[in-house]
Parts: C-alpha cells; structure tokens; sequence
C-alpha cells in the first residue's frame, strides 16, 4: 500500500513539474521570439500575423536633417498607429495587413510633413497623432478582435 501511494506522489509531482505555468511559457514564447528575430526573421505576433522592423532613422537618408533619431522614432510610429487605425476605422476591416502595415506610407508622411518643421515642434505633432490614435482606440479594438487579429 506505502508504494502505491509513493508512486502516486512521485506521479503527481513530476506531472505538476511537467506542466509549465503561463508566465513560463510567456517567457519562453518571448525568448523563442527573440531568437527568431536575431536569426533575421520578421517578428510574428501573438495570432500569427507578420510584424515588420521599424525602419531606421538613424541616418540622413531616411529621416529629415533636422531630426534627432529618437524623436524622429517616436513621431514615425505615432503616424504609422494612427494611420493604420483611420485605415481600420474606414473600412470597418481589421487584418494582419492593416494593422501591421508596412511603414512607408507613414515615412512617407513623416518625411513631408515635418521637412519645414524645427524638432521642438515635433512633440506637438506627435502628440495630434496620438491624440487622434487613442479616439479611434475602442473602435479598433472591437473590430480587430471580431476578426481575429487581436
């Protein structure tokens, strides 16, 4: 009788340490991520969809000659939010497309917009981009979770 519920413990706990808890797999789903995205891999998120790099703006081709490279970062991808968001909210469609849109077209923005401007009207700008971004948030959310991607 003492081995038969020896084993049953030993059963029990190997089962228990066998099975990893949400926070371990997020770890790990986390680090494989990474791991694939050092190998030159494009990023995937959680439903599948593939994440494009930010472009880099660290050199004078791809950003304004004005601009610092973390303030042009950071006005770059409120653009690219709120145009994929007015993108979404316009044809009430939600795709791994859509909401992962390359960022052309909103480099392109960037690089027309804030050619003439000096880098401290930069925040203002990004801040209008933001603001316009979190009013259509709700609205993004439930489309894009009615279809999946989110």
């Amino acid at each position: 009788m003492r081995s038969i519920v020896f084993t049953a413990i030993v059963v029990a706990a190997t089962t228990a340490v066998a099975q990893p808890d949400k926070a371990t797999e997020d770890q790990e789903r986390k680090f494989l991520r990474f791991d694939t995205q050092s190998a030159g891999n494009p990023e995937v998120s959680e439903r599948g969809c593939s994440i494009p790099p930010r472009p880099s703006l660290s050199n004078p081709k791809n950003a304004p000659a004005n601009a610092n490279p973390d303030q042009a970062s950071s006005v770059l991808l409120s653009i690219y939010r709120r145009q994929n968001a007015e993108k979404i909210v316009s044809q009430q469609v939600c795709s791994c497309e859509t909401y992962f849109s390359d960022w052309d077209n909103a480099l392109d923005e960037m690089m027309a917009v804030f050619e003439g401007l000096h880098f401290d009207e930069w925040a203002s700008v990004r801040l209008e981009n933001s603001r316009a971004t979190n009013a259509l948030s709700s609205e993004v959310r439930t489309i894009c979770k009615e279809s999946g991607v989110l």
